[in-house]
């Protein structure tokens, strides 16, 4: 255990200084011995280590300031996890019905229909293009990386310089393989443009009928417990396009639809706008 000496050093400072990257970067210098968990960082090694100290009055300037940020930070992020914890529950109750939304007089909307997703969608598959892939390309490629754990469409995609025509606007990806536990089968997200191409072991989604893809999406990516069972493999989960077009949509009319896709996407762009927060801070 260390402690500043008296009139020298604020310890709140000295904490701040060393949980930070100058700091990180002077204890990694001062650890001799392997990679990772084996370096030991020695009494002597940490006494000598050589710091540059304004004035201890500045000192706890600094750490009042940085810790005020820091609680900030804190703040915003419990803010944030509290929102997604409120979607999750929130889109539990919705999709299995026991909240409903009403029409625009307080009437009830009819019954929800149960439908395949092959009654929903035509379904295709990716080719394989990672010997095509280009520094400079017009269009996106989307692989498997191309969609996070929550569903939601990267920004960051590999490119090639032609179109096979395989994706259009408005149509749904699906992630058909993870190497992992499952975690990341059947996670979906709509294509926001023309210039997308589908890859290998992913499956594209064309609506066929008059549905609120919005609501869709967010259907299947709550629905991930199915696709994670159907998985088929052991180092390496594979969805088949039985698995895809079998899974079971509960399917209300098109108005509640975009009823439940609204709501759901105003929570979306709270949680985003927290988010941003969170990046600025």
């Amino acid at each position: 255990m260390f402690l500043p000496k008296e009139n020298r050093a604020d310890l709140k400072f000295v904490l701040l200084f060393f949980l930070r990257r100058r700091g990180k970067h002077l204890l990694e210098l001062a650890s001799p011995g392997g990679a990772g968990r084996n370096k030991t960082l020695g009494q002597d090694s940490f006494a000598e280590l050589k710091i540059t100290l304004p004035q201890k009055e500045e000192q706890e300037k600094i750490a009042s300031f940085l810790g005020s940020i820091d609680k900030r930070l804190t703040q915003l992020r419990r803010k944030h996890e509290l929102l997604q914890t409120y979607k999750r529950g929130v889109m539990q109750k919705i999709f299995s019905q026991e909240v409903r939304f009403k029409g625009a007089i307080g009437s009830e909307f009819p019954e929800w229909d149960k439908k395949k997703l092959g009654d929903i969608c035509n379904y295709l598959n990716g080719k394989s293009y990672e010997e095509d892939i280009v520094e400079v390309g017009e269009y996106y490629l989307i692989t498997l990386n191309s969609v996070d754990i929550d569903g939601n469409l990267k920004s960051d995609h590999k490119k090639i310089d032609f179109t096979d025509s395989s994706l259009k606007q408005g149509d749904l990806v699906m992630v058909l393989s993870d190497v992992a536990h499952g975690n990341f089968l059947g996670r979906t997200n709509i294509i926001p443009s023309n210039y997308y191409v589908l890859n290998q072991r992913m499956g594209a989604l064309k609506p066929k009928i008059k549905v609120n893809t919005h609501f869709l999406i967010r259907y299947i990516n709550h629905s991930q417990r199915y696709f994670k069972l159907h998985g088929q493999g052991s180092s390496q989960k594979n969805l088949s396009k039985g698995d895809v077009l079998n899974f079971s949509v509960h399917f209300p009319t098109l108005v509640e639809q975009e009823k439940i896709a609204d709501f759901l996407t105003a929570i979306d762009q709270k949680i985003e706008a927290v988010a941003r927060q969170v990046d600025r801070t």
